[in-house]
């Protein structure tokens, strides 16, 4: 078999088996074109040969380490932000420690520190400092509006008074009003009042059909059906809750997963099924509530 195909199923099972990047040549990812295209030049037309099957599995495996390269750079760099970048304290600060990852290529270093600078900008956008600024725009801008709403609205009410004022000075004087007591108005005005209610009255009960009474009737009873009591699910083990967040505890991992953050400050994983692990409170009970593992009593 080639010396180099050999060679790429090594840097494949490395991959596989260590969280840390396989050491390869600066010139790795041009060496693997110029051995495709060495394979395609000198493949033969049967797609049964020696040959085609050894252009496919070196397409396959090469694919298979790029893919798990950049995993664990995108991964590293996500895990370096979090230690550095530090959000919701205040003061923002980026105190970087040098833990790039080693056996980085030139094409894969412009890729670590593109992914470091994208989450550079999106933890500067969400931090509490511009948070605060935006807020304080919106404040003045609020402001604003109100003041130049406050100063139309005075400027409507001036014109309303002067348009009034205009009516009154422009009225025409009754000379031929009929004066009558103030008790003999009030009585009149009671009566005109009672005429007018009793007509409206009437003509509303003519308007409601027999049938509208009952479909209201049907409405006010189905509105008490259609609730229905809801208690929350408890998905956290009893015995976890008394425990105390800085405590470490026993956990039985079910499910494969990378390595996670904890509340210590520490890295840890990644996890493999079957794995009995000790982590902090806070973080176990995570993994719990998302049904990776559960709790083992000791």
């Amino acid at each position: 078999m080639d010396k180099f195909f050999q060679e790429l199923r090594k840097i494949q099972k490395k991959e596989r088996a260590n969280s840390s990047l396989a050491k390869v040549d600066n010139d790795f990812y041009s060496l693997i074109y110029s051995y495709i295209n060495e394979l395609k030049d000198n493949i033969s037309d049967d797609p049964f040969s020696n040959e085609s099957y050894l252009l496919k599995d070196t397409q396959r495996i090469a694919t298979e380490i790029c893919e798990r390269r950049e995993h664990k750079i995108a991964e590293a760099a996500l895990m370096n932000i979090h230690r550095s970048y530090h959000l919701f304290k205040g003061k923002p600060k980026f105190d970087l420690v040098d833990t790039t990852p080693l056996n980085l290529t030139d094409e894969e270093e412009k890729l670590y520190y593109s992914l470091m600078d994208s989450f550079k900008i999106h933890r500067n956008n969400i931090s509490l400092d511009n948070l605060n600024n935006q807020n304080k725009d919106e404040e003045s801008n609020t402001v604003y509006n109100k003041d130049i709403g406050d100063e139309e609205s005075s400027d409507e009410e001036d014109n309303q008074v002067t348009n009034r004022l205009s009516q009154i000075a422009n009225a025409k004087i009754i000379t031929d009003e009929k004066r009558e007591p103030i008790e003999k108005q009030i009585i009149n005005s009671n009566i005109n009042n009672l005429k007018n209610n009793e007509s409206n009255i009437i003509s509303k009960d003519e308007s409601i059909k027999p049938d509208e009474f009952n479909e209201l009737d049907d409405i006010r009873k189905s509105v008490n059906n259609q609730f229905v009591d809801l208690k929350e699910e408890d998905f956290l083990d009893s015995k976890l809750k008394n425990k105390s967040l800085e405590e470490n505890v026993l956990v039985l991992i079910f499910k494969d997963f990378n390595e996670i953050m904890g509340i210590d400050e520490k890295v840890y994983g990644p996890f493999k099924s079957q794995d009995l692990v000790i982590l902090p409170k806070a973080n176990a009970n995570v993994i719990i509530r998302c049904r990776k593992g559960r709790l083992v009593k000791i």
